[in-house]
């Protein structure tokens, strides 16, 4: 794996994708261009009927999609916006998670109050809630 995909695979975990799951869309990502079942294998070091379960997971979420090619060729390509949307959705869950903290605490912790406001802040600059 890609040592630059790291924090991709990190972030992606700490939303709830397993990690084979987070690292095969950090590849898919970073190349920029749809690959191959031998191609993900090689670059994740994964089992190819590994890749390919949990490409099948990738395409249920939505996350991934298939193209046919000629013959019976097949390649996969992430879904950036559907990535960028998990990851938003996650933010926002988090942002409404920390206001009713700071609300059934009273407002005492200014940590959390900031780090809700900050939050809040990324979101509206990324679009999300």
């Amino acid at each position: 794996m890609f040592p630059s995909g790291q924090g991709i695979v990190r972030l992606l975990t700490l939303i709830g994708l397993p990690p084979a799951a987070a690292t095969i869309v950090a590849v898919l990502l970073i190349e920029e261009r749809a690959l191959d079942l031998d191609e993900i294998s090689t670059l994740t070091g994964y089992a190819k009927s590994h890749v390919s379960t949990t490409i099948r997971l990738l395409e249920e979420k939505r996350l991934v999609e298939r193209i046919r090619m000629r013959g019976r060729r097949v390649i996969f390509r992430a879904r950036s916006e559907a990535v960028a949307s998990l990851v938003k959705s996650h933010l926002a869950e988090l942002r409404r998670s920390l206001e009713h903290a700071v609300r059934d605490i009273g407002g005492r912790v200014d940590a959390l109050g900031r780090l809700e406001r900050a939050l809040s802040e990324l979101l509206e600059k990324t679009g999300g809630e």
